[in-house]
């Protein structure tokens, strides 16, 4: 099955809801909260992105938030629809 199949969707975005809970109260609040009002219009790639990103360490990603370091250019779409979503 390709990843636009309904089932394996299914799958990815249940796995990416587990997996959008942080350990990091801000990171936490950011990706859980644009988890829970994007997830279902996000296409498959950057669902995708979206899972890839989830296992770096928060950390990581609130540095790259935060501008301290730079976004890793794989995560771009995700961090500019973050963005995105913080400003609404």
């Amino acid at each position: 099955m390709t990843l636009e199949n309904k089932p394996d969707l299914h799958l990815l975005k249940r796995e990416i809801k587990y997996r959008s809970r942080r350990s990091l109260k801000e990171m936490d609040d950011l990706i859980g909260g644009f988890v829970e009002a994007r997830l279902d219009s996000l296409d498959a790639a950057m669902l995708t992105e979206l899972r890839d990103m989830l296992e770096e360490m928060d950390q990581d990603l609130l540095a790259s938030w935060r501008g301290e370091i730079d976004i890793p250019t794989e995560y771009q779409r995700i961090f500019d629809a973050l963005r995105a979503f913080r400003q609404n």
